[in-house]
């Protein structure tokens, strides 16, 4: 007899059920209950295992590696007119019924448990009562048998197999650490290198089981609800439930990050571990707030697989509860995971993160982020005072702390300004490359837009640099600051890649502002990528509000100093090759948001929706009509012979030269054109880095092809040597040529488009006359000012496309220009040896020969035979359905390999989004991975650069802002150096907590 059962699981506690309590004795129902050993057996599907149950008997003296011990409680099936009527708790059969059939044709499975799932068992009398399934599926039953001696037949096999199990782990325990020694032994004779391994977890030497494990995602799972599901994951190891993931709100396809409880450390003894039959259990469940979660589907891991993973991503099928509500065959529910040996790091990380209150934002924001520093000063001070050599002014933020305070008080401007290009006292060290270094100051801003009322603008500056932004001092009431040696102004930024920019932002301090923000007054965008090592630049810049609008006015200027030091030239330039990864900064406070977006993007925000911003697209769209005239114009240099080339004052016509060459040996050679077609692509990027060389300003100069070369073969740079106002003369003078030729450009491609407008008039016109009144167009005209708003949905995404348009061809601009000379001497090397190589293919007769073999086997009659011994056989075999259905198949394939692709990129950003997030702080702003601007800033004619090499005496790091960038899966490693396992457990471990609002 089985009574309803004694207890449910609400709310994870076992609680009292009425019918187990009141009349559960009237209505125990008869019930067989059968102990099976069960074992797979591969079939004729080789990706289906099924199980064939085998009677217990006392001829069972263990279980066999792949044995799993069940007990099926069965019940009458329902016959005739009067069917069995099963008692209060039959709502749960559907659930847990499975179509298995017993022996006896009269009795069906009502309930199966793994040995497991059965716990805090005992007998009384002849009543056996037990703690039943896992998870919210537990239960507490009674199973009363006839005699007390059937109850304690039942319970010592009950006993016995579970002691079984127990040698079964054991045994397999042994094993698993026998092969791992025998692997061992036999990698050691193969790799003789001391401490070789192969093993992600060498169980032969651990007595506990310490993996890290991460719930990745889900794809394809059953609706639960109405039209979703809203999945969450429990794993068991044997019966005790380990882990749970929070619950995703309407999700078939699931991605859980650290926030929603993707990771866990598990941390048993190996004899706990090999104990549960099945491994570890991934059960995913569809979440409701009102009754018990619903069991969706299920998948076990081995021991084995477990114990030898290594990290990597595993795609798990899932079994499903009810596999008939699958949407298509070729589409299964599976479970992403991924599990390694955890490592100290990971277990000092899940401290740290479980120690955290609830919802941790910005843990490590104080040691990634840099902020301003403020000098409070009384507003009863005065600035400035009259001194024996004329009007002296209060130096800000302090004077000097290593002199006299009457030393560095009170200076005239031009000992400030004097005193502003010393050397820096103290440095901070920022970012995570590995290449090299900049050593970044800066030195003050002149022409500042006052923003305060009642006083002068407090100037600070931010830069971002790569994955590094951090703040100079705050310099109050002035529109001229200057940042003496002894402030926040230094920074050795480490280079991760060449091409990095550096951008920097002017901000007024304003603490008291209602909205919480800094006022920008401009930026810049510093390119070093054509600047020289060992050499040390002053640059003069002017500021700009925007990077977008045509009418950039000059919001003032900033001087700053730099210095390049590569730790390995060569390698830099190798390192080249790679684009540069993609860089993301996190600050913690809303006015830091609004600052880094403003210092990398300037006032134009092209995520936001803005008519501004489609017009300027559309301007710079135009504009590129101008190109037509200057590839006329070197059309005809080549084609008239036109002198290019200066050689001892004569102008050779060397362009024209090595057209005609080309020409007259590909007519002759047909098999060159591939050979040439490369050729004339290094042709093109060698002939603008040519005329770019011709420009007399030495801050328009970029490397050479040559000086590339010569630096890749010694793995040496050169410095260089700029004297302010070089050739200004002859500058102003070729500058003033470029504008008559562009204003000509400017006039010719505006006279085309008034011809194209003049004749799409008249043939609008015309059309407008045969169509008749119907076809007149009404539509607004754009002539007045009209609100587009209400069109925010149809013009936003046109906005989007145009801005991707926009950068996709600044950034070939970039290259062509050679303002990126490593990608540009890059993709000439590739042309040239790549038209080396395919010079010596015989083209003629490669093509030659394939059409000839495609005629003769496709065209021939002898195609008749294959239509009838070949075609029509197979039509006759496949009708038209199955192939269409195998056309679908392959569709369906297609998409899922699709999907599979999108799901990576999906969980890579999510994970890093949530991994960022809780590290850094909440907000994240994308730092420009190429030169994406459509304006480049150049240093204006005051500038100087001098040969220099760095000291590093002279260079004092006092504090480290570092880097945000984070590798690897998991957990990722935080750290400034490739080996940074070492540091990045330092830093988690002494960084302080520095928690921001949620």
């Amino acid at each position: 007899k089985s009574y309803p059962p004694k207890k449910h699981m609400v709310a994870g506690k076992l609680v009292l059920t009425t019918g187990g309590v009141f009349g559960g004795r009237l209505r125990a129902k008869s019930r067989r209950v059968a102990i099976e050993i069960r074992r797979p057996e591969p079939t004729e599907d080789s990706k289906k295992q099924e199980e064939t149950p085998l009677l217990a008997g006392e001829s069972i003296k263990e279980l066999g590696d792949e044995d799993r011990v069940v007990i099926r409680i069965l019940t009458p099936k329902k016959k005739g007119l009067f069917k069995h009527a099963d008692h209060d708790d039959s709502s749960d059969d559907d659930d847990d019924s499975h179509d298995e059939d017993d022996e006896d044709d009269d009795w069906k499975q009502y309930r199966i448990y793994d040995l497991d799932e059965i716990e805090d068992d005992e007998v009384d009398d002849d009543t056996f009562e037990a703690q039943l399934g896992r998870g919210n599926q537990t239960e507490v039953r009674q199973l009363k048998f006839r005699t007390k001696e059937e109850a304690d037949d039942f319970y010592g096999e009950i006993k016995r197999y579970r002691q079984m199990q127990k040698d079964k782990a054991q045994r397999k325990l042994e094993e698993f650490r026998a092969q791992q020694a025998k692997a061992a032994e036999k990698a050691a004779k193969a790799s003789p290198k001391k401490g070789t391994t192969t093993r992600a977890f060498d169980i032969a030497n651990e007595t506990e089981v310490k993996l890290l494990v991460e719930i990745v995602s889900a794809v394809n799972l059953p609706i639960a609800d109405i039209k979703s599901t809203d999945p969450l994951v429990s794993i068991y190891l044997g019966n005790e439930e380990v882990h749970k993931t929070k619950h995703l709100a309407k999700n078939l396809n699931p991605v859980w990050t650290l926030e929603t409880g993707s990771l866990f450390l598990l941390h048993v003894p190996v004899e706990k571990f090999f104990g549960a039959k099945s491994g570890l259990t991934f059960m995913v469940f569809d979440y409701d707030s009102m009754s018990k979660n619903e069991l969706l589907a299920k998948v076990s891991v081995s021991h084995e697989k477990l114990l030898e993973a290594k990290g990597e991503r595993m795609e798990l099928k899932l079994t499903e509860e009810n596999p008939k509500d699958r949407k298509s065959r070729w589409i299964h529910p599976k479970l992403m995971i991924r599990v390694r040996k955890a490592s100290d790091e990971d277990f000092a990380f899940m401290r740290k993160f479980k120690a955290a209150k609830k919802n941790a934002i910005g843990v490590y924001a104080g040691t990634s982020m840099l902020a301003p520093i403020v000098t409070k000063t009384s507003m009863l001070k005065r600035e400035t005072k009259k001194g024996p050599d004329g009007r002296l002014y209060r130096v800000k933020p302090k004077p000097d702390p290593k002199r006299e305070e009457d030393e560095t008080k009170w200076m005239t401007e031009k000992q400030i300004h004097s005193e502003s290009l010393k050397p820096s006292y103290d440095w901070v060290e920022a970012g995570s490359g590995t290449l090299g270094f900049v050593y970044f100051e800066v030195i003050g801003c002149d022409g500042l837009a006052n923003k305060d009322v009642g006083g002068k603008s407090d100037g600070f500056i931010c830069a971002i640099y790569e994955d590094a932004i951090v703040n100079t001092n705050v310099i109050n009431d002035t529109l001229a600051p200057r940042w003496m040696p002894w402030t926040q102004r230094a920074f050795k930024f480490r280079i991760g890649h060449p091409s990095s920019q550096i951008q920097v932002g002017v901000f007024d301090y304003d603490a008291e502002s209602p909205l919480g923000e800094h006022d920008p007054m401009g930026r810049v965008s510093i390119d070093i990528t054509n600047f020289s090592a060992n050499t040390e630049y002053l640059l003069h810049y002017n500021l700009y509000s925007t990077t977008l609008m045509d009418d950039r006015k000059v919001k003032g200027k900033i001087i700053v100093r730099l210095r390049i030091e590569w730790s390995n030239y060569r390698k830099a330039l190798l390192a080249s090759a790679v684009p540069p990864p993609k860089n993301f900064v996190n600050v913690n406070k809303k006015v830091e948001f609004s600052n880094a977006v403003y210092v990398t993007n300037g006032k134009d925000n092209p995520y936001e929706f803005d008519t501004n911003t489609i017009k300027a697209y559309v301007n710079e769209l135009v504009q590129l009509q101008e190109l037509s005239y200057y590839i006329t114009e070197a059309l005809k240099a080549v084609l008239l012979w036109r002198g290019t080339f200066n050689l001892f004052g004569l102008q050779l016509p060397i362009h024209s030269v090595t057209a005609f060459l080309m020409g007259i040996t590909v007519i002759e050679n047909f098999n060159l054109i591939p050979s040439y077609w490369l050729f004339s692509i290094a042709w093109i990027l060698l002939a603008t880095t040519e005329q770019r060389g011709r420009h007399p300003s030495p801050w328009a100069k970029t490397y050479s092809f040559s000086s590339l070369w010569l630096a890749l073969v010694t793995g040496n740079t050169f410095s260089d040597k700029i004297e302010a106002g070089e050739n200004e003369a002859k500058i102003k003078l070729y500058e003033e040529a470029e504008e008559e030729r562009r204003q000509l450009a400017i006039e010719k491609a505006k006279e085309a488009t008034e011809r194209a407008d003049e004749m799409n008039a008249f043939l609008a016109d015309e059309d407008a006359e045969n169509a008749g009144d119907e076809g007149t167009e009404i539509a607004t005209k754009t002539g007045g000012k009209v609100s587009l708003n209400p069109l925010k949905p149809f013009l936003f995404p046109v906005q989007l496309m145009l801005g991707q348009l926009c950068v996709g061809l600044r950034i070939a601009r970039s290259v062509i220009s050679w303002d990126e000379p490593y990608y540009a001497f890059l993709i000439v090397n590739v042309c040239l040896f790549a038209g080396v190589a395919v010079i010596w293919v015989p083209w003629h007769f490669i093509i030659r020969w394939t059409l000839r073999i495609v005629i003769w086997v496709v065209l021939g009659p002898w195609m008749k035979l294959v239509d009838i011994y070949y075609v029509q056989k197979i039509d006759k075999q496949n009708s038209a359905t199955k192939q269409q259905e195998s056309a679908l198949e392959a569709k369906g394939l297609a998409v899922v390999v699709a999907k599979r692709t999108r799901m990576m990129q999906k969980e890579e950003a999510m994970k890093l989004r949530a991994f960022k997030k809780y590290m850094f702080g909440k907000y994240i702003v994308r730092v420009p991975q190429f030169k994406e601007y459509r304006f480049q800033d150049a240093p204006l004619l005051e500038s100087t650069a001098v040969p220099k090499k760095t000291k590093k005496e002279d260079i004092k790091v006092t504090s480290q802002a570092h880097g945000q960038l984070l590798t690897g899966a998991m957990i990722p490693k935080w750290g400034d150096t490739p080996e940074g396992a070492g540091e990045t457990t330092a830093l988690r471990s002494t960084a302080g907590p520095s928690y921001g609002s949620t």
